[in-house]
């Protein structure tokens, strides 16, 4: 029980974390984080790469629900997405938790 709530809290600070560096994006240049961000010209990849490997679980949510809503997406899609961001936001937490605890 005590693993499966250590795994819980991980991906519960990969999520924070993910939200966090989203409304701090979202802030800062007044439009929200995509993976089209990756199709900007070179100076922008740079900046793009490490901000969308930390607010990426966040992204995969928003956009998996968009679908959802406004293009009638199969609920299996949105099920999918929600592992892999679960996923990410798992490797996220773990590497936040590693850093903050040392």
């Amino acid at each position: 029980m005590a693993q499966f709530i250590a795994y819980f809290l991980t991906i519960a600070v990969g999520f924070v974390t993910a939200g966090l560096v989203s409304s701090f994006y979202e802030l800062v240049t007044s439009r929200s984080v995509s993976f089209s961000l990756v199709a900007e010209r070179w100076p922008g990849v740079i900046w793009a790469l490490p901000i969308l490997a930390f607010a990426a679980p966040n992204v995969i949510i928003r956009r998996a629900v968009q679908a959802r809503i406004a293009q009638h997406k199969a609920p299996l899609l949105l099920g999918v997405a929600a592992i892999a961001a679960c996923l990410w936001a798992f490797i996220l937490g773990g590497f936040v938790l590693d850093i903050t605890l040392r």
